[in-house]
């Protein structure tokens, strides 16, 4: 299945994805999927471990929110295990996703 698909059946049934990006695995819980508004085609998604060049922080912590370009997955499959999030929600959707392709329901 398409990274794509993938993403998008994940953030409708609230999964975890294992995820390869520069040719490292991460696990991610992914939020929304769509374009910004320099066209850019994104993933916002909270990660949850693996790789991150700059580290992760706590479980819960809102420093772990990524946003990626989606051609910058190179596989991608859905994995067991709770969808995670941040324990105090953004306050507004931000700049990743401005057109919307899927959105975790009843998040924002």
């Amino acid at each position: 299945m398409p990274v794509e698909n993938v993403i998008v059946l994940a953030i409708n049934q609230r999964r975890r994805v294992r995820v390869i990006r520069d040719g490292q695995e991460r696990v991610i819980c992914p939020y929304r999927i769509g374009w910004s508004n320099e066209n850019n085609h994104n993933v916002l998604h909270y990660q949850i471990g693996g790789y991150s060049a700059r580290g992760l922080r706590a479980l819960g912590s809102s420093a772990n929110w990524r946003c990626h370009p989606l051609d910058s997955f190179t596989a991608a499959e859905i994995i067991d295990g709770d969808f995670v999030g941040p324990t105090v929600r953004p306050r507004t959707r931000g700049n990743c996703v401005v057109r919307l392709q899927a959105e975790v329901a009843n998040y924002y």
